[in-house]
């Protein structure tokens, strides 16, 4: 049966790869046009959220990472344990580019379009990739003996799948109707100054 150290360590990870980075990420993709003008602190709302959020993975992360690894006697999970190494590697990997993810949130270019666009490429492809590195650590760990999950965990895994697939329907429909709408408002406003001007 798991222990105390192993059940904080998966309640850590699942809080903050199943919860904040998911919110984090629909906050950044689709609030960004709803919360345009609401500012907090002299930072845009949605980007308060999405970077709040996005600080506690990491944070969230090596914590479960330190209890797990004290559980160990501060020893690597050994390499005969096959699915628990496999586990602890895709873990690792994803703690790393959550990291690496904060890092160049403070080196984000502000000025510098090219180098902005080069920044949004990298932030978004090391973003997906820690995200299903992190799914795969947790999907596995599901295997693992020692946890016990049987029914709930799978019921977990296949819950949050369906969330993740599921959920961003509805905020794509949103996003494309206030998208299309602000598009047709703007060539008719467009239309309407050009006539004038004619």
């Amino acid at each position: 049966m798991a222990d105390g150290r192993q059940k904080a360590h998966a309640c850590l990870m699942i809080i903050a790869w199943m919860i904040f980075v998911p919110i984090a990420i629909i906050i950044a993709r689709y609030m960004r046009f709803l919360l345009k003008s609401r500012h907090l602190c002299g930072t845009s709302v949605w980007l308060a959220i999405h970077r709040t959020l996005m600080i506690l993975v990491p944070v969230f992360s090596v914590t479960a990472f330190l209890i797990i690894l004290a559980n160990l006697d501060w020893n690597w999970v050994s390499p005969s344990r096959t699915l628990s190494f496999i586990h602890s590697i895709f873990g690792i990997i994803a703690i790393f580019l959550s990291l690496f993810q904060v890092l160049i949130a403070y080196l984000r270019p502000r000025y510098s379009p090219g180098l902005r666009k080069i920044y949004n490429i990298v932030h978004r492809f090391v973003g997906i990739l820690s995200l299903a590195l992190a799914t795969i650590a947790i999907f596995l760990a599901v295997f693992i003996k020692d946890m016990r999950l049987g029914t709930v965990g799978w019921g977990t895994m296949i819950g949050y799948v369906i969330y993740l697939l599921v959920i961003p329907i509805p905020f794509e429909l949103i996003y494309y109707f206030f998208q299309v709408r602000r598009g047709i408002f703007m060539f008719f406003l467009n239309s309407n100054i050009n006539s004038a001007i004619i």
